[in-house]
């Protein structure tokens, strides 16, 4: 005669209907942060002579891109040529005495009496998540006066 052994797992002697169980929750989350940046082209005014005596005009693209929900103020300081006592941007030469003033915009205008300067405080703004298109208007504030380069630089900065 032949034997036949059998094996018999352990966990198959344990009861099929449990008595009593234990549960616990636990939590899954993710802190999202704000963030933003911001590209800038350059505010450049065409080839000017003597004879321009209107307000000439030029406008530069600003891409801000903030994660959705932000809110954003958007702020640009005078500038490194700014003058002195009255806060008025200015593009400078080489010579410490050539100046030539300008203002910049946020909304174009039409005519003097609708414009409305863009001083220190913040175009504000809500994030949709996407990259948002922004023009800034410059505008200089009398015609130059001899042959030379001017320039100024201004600081952007966000604040989310």
């Amino acid at each position: 005669m032949r034997c036949v052994n059998i094996l018999i797992p352990a966990f198959s002697l344990l009861p099929v209907h449990a008595e009593t169980t234990s549960t616990t929750t636990f939590q899954v989350g993710a802190q999202v942060q704000s963030s933003c940046r911001v590209e800038v082209d350059d505010l450049r005014f065409s080839a000017l002579d003597e004879t321009d005596v209107e307000r000439l005009n030029s406008s530069a693209s600003f891409d801000v891109h903030c994660t959705r929900g932000t809110y954003v103020g958007l702020m640009l300081d005078s500038g490194q040529n700014a003058h002195p006592e009255t806060g008025v941007r200015q593009l400078a030469g080489e010579e410490s005495q050539a100046f030539l003033g300008y203002r910049l915009q946020h909304q174009k205008a039409e005519t003097a009496a609708t414009q409305t300067d863009w001083g220190n405080g913040p175009a504000v703004l809500v994030s949709d998540g996407t990259r948002q298109a922004l023009t800034l208007y410059g505008e200089l504030t009398e015609a130059p006066k001899g042959s030379r380069f001017l320039s100024d630089t201004l600081t952007v900065t966000l604040v989310y």
